[in-house]
C-alpha cells in the first residue's frame, strides 16, 4: 500500500483531486491505467523504481487532465 496524505487547500491536494476527476469523467482511460500500473508493479523491483517509471505517465495524465479542467473551468 502506498498511502498519499494532503493538505486540504494545497497544490498538491488540487493535482490528487484533479487526476481523480478527470479518470472519474474518461471511464475509458481507466483500464489502459491500470494494465500499466499492474504490468509495471510486475516489472520493477522496488517502489522507488516504480515510481520513477510511472512519474512521467502521471505527468502525460496531468497535461490532458489540465487542459480538461480549464475547458470546464474545474475546482477541487
Amino acid at each position: 500500500m502506498n498511502l498519499h496524505v494532503r493538505r486540504t487547500g494545497s497544490p498538491n491536494e488540487r493535482f490528487a483531486l484533479l487526476f481523480r476527476d478527470w479518470f472519474r469523467a474518461h471511464s475509458d482511460a481507466v483500464p489502459a491505467y491500470a494494465a500499466f500500473k499492474f504490468a509495471l508493479a510486475d516489472a520493477t523491483p522496488d517502489v522507488d523504481t516504480y515510481t520513477e517509471v510511472k512519474d512521467p505517465v502521471v505527468d502525460l495524465v496531468m497535461v490532458v487532465a489540465e487542459a480538461w479542467a480549464a475547458s470546464l473551468d474545474w475546482h477541487p
